[in-house]
């Protein structure tokens, strides 16, 4: 499930120091994969258990936990995005670079 979706479903029952790590978190994006609780903690002024009890609620072990999912969900919309061409074009793109391959494959003295 996406973690922006959980966190603003739980934000209400968040208490202020939560909120505060929730707000990091939907702010920073993606880069979150790279932070450590330790950035975390300069940057929100919370401490450790502050951070995990926030994983929990929003229904992850910890932070690890979290940073997981968020790097899944990265890979994954890296993989669903198409690129800006029609997609048509890129199946025809494909399909173009299997030709090439398979030319260069052949041997015309079997042939």
């Amino acid at each position: 499930m996406n973690y922006i979706y959980l966190i603003r479903e739980h934000y209400p029952l968040l208490t202020r120091s939560e909120k505060k790590v929730a707000d990091f978190i939907l702010n920073s994006g993606k880069t979150i994969i790279y932070s450590t609780m330790n950035d975390i903690k300069k940057n929100t002024k919370v401490g450790d258990a502050t951070i995990i009890r926030f994983c929990q609620k929003i229904g992850f072990s910890g932070f690890s936990d979290l940073k997981i999912e968020i790097a899944k969900e990265d890979f994954s919309h890296q993989k669903e995005q198409p690129s800006s061409k029609k997609y048509y074009d890129e199946i025809a793109n494909t399909l173009i670079d299997a030709l090439h391959l398979t030319i260069r494959l052949l041997d015309e003295n079997k042939l």
